[in-house]
């Protein structure tokens, strides 16, 4: 699975890219740290970080789109919200409580992640040049 930029993945707006590039560095951080099964305060610090970023890129996002008046935000903005309640906050829950190995929760977001740029964001992309709306 695919754990680092190319630029496939560029929506072709600086801030949300430079962002996707970075969660993907957070994914690698993860995936990179010794314990095969985070436990305790290690799991709370590493997914709350990664939680903060996800929340703000989010935001950030969702104000992209509201600037362009893409017509899809409402659709984009639960697509994210469900992101964060069933994938982040349960993920948290299930690795401190020692029934998610890391390598689960680290294929789990970097597919999602990679689904949701390739997608709904394209789709951002693709609109805002067709409206002239970059």
């Amino acid at each position: 699975m695919q754990l680092e930029w190319d630029d496939s993945l560029a929506c072709g707006h600086p801030l949300i890219d430079a962002q996707h590039r970075q969660l993907l560095e957070l994914i690698v951080a993860l995936d990179s740290s010794a314990d095969v099964q985070l436990e305790g305060d290690a799991a709370y610090s590493l997914l709350g970080t990664l939680s903060d970023y996800v929340k703000n890129h989010f935001s950030d996002e969702e104000r992209w789109m509201e600037e362009i008046g893409y017509p899809e935000l409402a659709a984009h903005r639960e697509e994210h919200a469900r992101f964060v309640d069933h994938n982040l906050d349960n993920a948290r829950e299930l690795l401190c409580h020692g029934s998610m190995p890391k390598a689960d929760l680290v294929h789990h977001l970097t597919q999602w992640l990679l689904t949701h740029i390739k997608g709904s964001d394209h789709r951002i992309a693709e609109w805002a040049a067709a409206h002239g709306r970059q």
